[in-house]
């Protein structure tokens, strides 16, 4: 009977041990920051910014009248081409996902009624000086809608559309990749809501739902890139030291611009807001002091060549005068006064 019974055990683990190793793993979904295009857009938002700086300081350097080398050029030229290709490409989809899709993503959350509804204790005691009025540090969230969030068509259509490289053909790679059957992926388009929204997480991730909300990204990115050609101006060989203090001016504006509008409730996270009003404070006050400094600079040198050009007009006139009493002398020693040496009745010699 006991081995009867401890056969019937082995036997029974023996069979849980091969369901176990049998069975398949869990499936994990594909995180939103991998699907295509957000890593290749987000390395360019990145690089974006030295691209426009570099290739800015070569057309300045080329415009002063200095000698560039042509594949220098055509470098600069493309990597401005690319980048306004880019942004444009980017904007379009922006505004076609604000206009189409932002009201069936975007999930409100009501504002508390009073302070001690409020969650984070930082804003509350901010809202308890009356410096705010009570609200959520998150004004809401995007959701994709439920249906087009089922795994595991969503993993596996957006494997296909990264493999197809957005060219279309995603049905076809998946099915062939997959081994799915004609009318498995039916149902998804690329043209939905959520597909749409997981495709601009790198400039809707801290924007609210508003006219306004959705450029915080883009704002960010305008600022930083206007900056960047101002930037590769000033320091290029090129630009005169007029036009140097001109591009600085229109550099602290913008940061000024854009600390204004990060601070007047266009992101989602309050505190994410307020840090980078705080941030673009701090480079316009940076960009202030700099200007301040060229402007000093630059009345300095203007009163020094002044001066300079006021010493070599003292010094002409005083050599001037010097070869005048010259040839005077030499033409009394002669007792003869040509016409050209007659003295006017106002000279005198120094």
């Amino acid at each position: 009977m006991k081995g009867a019974y401890a056969t019937r055990k082995l036997l029974a683990w023996r069979k849980k041990r091969i369901a176990k190793v049998t069975e398949q793993p869990p499936y994990h979904s594909l995180p939103q920051a991998l699907l295509w295009p957000n890593p290749e857009v987000s390395l360019m938002i990145v690089f974006s910014c030295g691209l426009v700086e570099a290739a800015c300081a070569i057309l300045g350097a080329l415009a002063g009248g200095y000698d560039m080398s042509p594949t220098h050029v055509a470098l600069a030229c493309i990597a401005l081409s690319m980048v306004l290709a880019f942004d444009v490409s980017q904007m379009r989809q922006l505004v076609h996902f604000y206009r189409v899709h932002m009201s069936v993503c975007w999930t409100y959350q009501d504002h508390p009624s009073s302070r001690s509804q409020i969650e984070d204790p930082l804003l509350a005691l901010v809202c308890r000086l009356r410096l705010i009025r009570p609200r959520n540090r998150e004004q809401g969230a995007f959701d994709v809608p439920g249906q087009e969030a089922s795994e595991p068509q969503r993993t596996e259509l957006a494997l296909a559309e990264a493999f197809s490289c957005g060219f279309g053909f995603q049905r076809r790679i998946a099915r062939f990749l997959f081994h799915r059957k004609l009318g498995h992926y039916v149902q998804y388009d690329r043209d939905t809501p959520g597909h749409s929204l997981e495709r601009l997480q790198g400039l809707l991730c801290d924007g609210v739902a508003t006219r306004l909300g959705i450029l915080f990204q883009v704002v960010q990115v305008a600022v930083q890139l206007t900056i960047a050609v101002h930037t590769g101006i000033v320091f290029s060989r090129g630009a005169s030291p007029s036009t140097q203090i001109t591009l600085m001016s229109v550099n602290l504006g913008c940061q000024t611009l854009g600390a204004i509008f990060t601070a007047s409730f266009t992101a989602n996270d309050l505190w994410n807001g307020a840090v980078v009003a705080c941030v673009f404070a701090l480079e316009a006050s940076a960009s202030c002091c700099l200007l301040w400094s060229m402007v000093l600079m630059h009345h300095d040198t203007a009163s020094d060549a002044k001066q300079h050009l006021n010493a070599t007009i003292n010094a002409t006139h005083l050599t001037t005068a010097h070869s005048s009493c010259a040839s005077l002398a030499l033409c009394n020693s002669r007792r003869t006064r040509p016409p050209c040496c007659r003295p006017p009745s106002s000279f005198r010699c120094p």
